[in-house]
């Protein structure tokens, strides 16, 4: 690894970034609530919820791909039978 992989990795640099996370949001959710609507308040709220959505985005994406290859693999639908019982865990 190299020295930047590293210096990624130090407590120090998390802490910052943790804290400037918390700034920015700050400064983001009191320009929704102070201001009201503005143009481009829709466009700025979603892009600040944008982080909150993908993991569940990226998991239903991630199933849909799965059952796709075992389709494949397997030669007939995997979602017509107990599909169900895969994504189970996915939603605790």
């Amino acid at each position: 690894s190299t020295n930047f992989e590293r210096n990624l990795a130090e407590p120090e640099n998390a802490f910052l970034c943790a804290c400037m996370s918390l700034i920015l949001g700050l400064i983001a959710s009191l320009a929704l609530v102070r201001f009201g609507w503005f143009r481009g308040h829709l466009t700025f709220a979603g892009t600040i919820t944008t982080p909150l959505v993908m993991p569940e985005m990226i998991t239903g994406l991630s199933l849909l791909l799965i059952f796709v290859s075992m389709e494949q693999a397997i030669g007939r639908p995997v979602w017509k039978g107990n599909a169900h019982d895969l994504d189970c865990p996915c939603n605790f």
